[in-house]
């Protein structure tokens, strides 16, 4: 990576690795990461939270809504939580708070993110992935969507993005946030352990917490012909309320 960008982040990365991982630049690294999502690698995301700005993410929202499907590499199929459960009935529909909520999501495979935006309405990705944020087409639409990016590595930088989260709740945006941190990819255990920021979060702001379950048809099956599910969700028309 360019070593003057290096210096330049000093303070806020602790190697090139941190932005890149084991890849090398897009043609999507340096815009986004020297210029025009810099202030997202030193916690300074409060631009994003203006008013102007959430009423932007909320009009873009139904675009996403739109192409999010044409991008996943699992065909998404929404699950009758009864008809796991044996019951002869439709699911009842959850009345969600017109309040912010706290969107509580497992991760376990590489369209989770994706899966959780189409299925929920609209609210911002807590997002740990500085690698895959700055560098792919992904980071660039969760941007447009809404996103509160954590440097988990750097405390201060964590603490910066917890309360640019707290802050989104607080203004009405909803969080969906993966409180296992890292992809669940031990067989034997449905989800690892969770992390308490969501409790905290829901804690300090009153928000609700609604959980969201997806997994994958065949676990031994990659991308072609496979299936991501998802369970229960509580609203008519996935992301359109």
């Amino acid at each position: 990576m360019n070593e003057t960008m290096i210096a330049k982040y000093a303070d806020n990365i602790t190697s090139s690795a941190d932005l890149l991982g084991s890849t090398k630049p897009s043609v999507l690294f340096y815009p986004l990461a020297a210029n025009l999502l810099r202030g997202l690698i030193c916690g300074k995301g409060e631009r994003m939270l203006s008013g102007v700005s959430m009423a932007l993410r909320r009009l873009i929202h139904p675009i996403i809504m739109l192409l999010v499907p044409a991008f996943m590499d699992y065909k998404q199929v929404f699950e009758s939580k009864n008809a796991l459960l044996g019951i002869d009935a439709p699911d009842e529909l959850l009345e969600l708070p017109k309040e912010s909520v706290i969107w509580c999501v497992n991760h376990g495979f590489k369209d989770d993110v994706a899966a959780s935006i189409h299925a929920t309405r609209h609210s911002y990705v807590y997002f740990g992935s500085l690698p895959h944020f700055y560098n792919t087409f992904d980071g660039l639409a969760l941007f447009l969507n809404g996103v509160i990016l954590c440097n988990r590595k750097i405390r201060r930088l964590k603490q910066a993005s917890y309360a640019l989260a707290v802050r989104s709740l607080r203004e009405g945006n909803d969080l969906t946030i993966l409180p296992e941190g890292v992809w669940n990819k031990t067989p034997e255990k449905l989800m690892l352990d969770l992390w308490p920021g969501v409790y905290r979060m829901a804690k300090e702001t009153g928000s609700k917490v609604v959980p969201v379950i997806h997994y994958l048809a065949d676990t031994h099956r990659k991308y072609a012909g496979n299936v991501g599910r998802s369970i229960g969700f509580p609203i008519p028309r996935p992301g359109l309320i």
